[in-house]
């Protein structure tokens, strides 16, 4: 019996050394996909915050051109946007 447990005791070695590998794996796996789960949620943030600014910035711009470019263009007159 007792040379029994010396020739298994390699295997069980082997065995408990490639759990050891696999627990540190998948350890690695769900760290890895937390991970990525926060960047692909920052990056719609960014997105989104884009997508915003974009059309925030558009009617100010048209707006803005067409006040001071059709000034340029004297069809407002320049006295138009002036303040007493």
């Amino acid at each position: 019996m007792a040379s029994q447990q010396t020739s298994d005791q390699p295997q069980v070695q082997q065995l408990i050394s490639t759990a050891q590998r696999e627990v540190h794996r998948v350890t690695q796996i769900s760290s890895l996909e937390a991970a990525l789960r926060s960047n692909e949620r920052l990056a719609v943030a960014g997105r989104l915050s884009a997508s915003i600014a974009h059309e925030i910035h558009n009617p100010l711009d048209t707006a803005g051109n067409l006040l001071f470019g059709d000034v340029n263009q004297h069809s407002i007159p320049i006295g138009f946007l002036r303040r007493d």
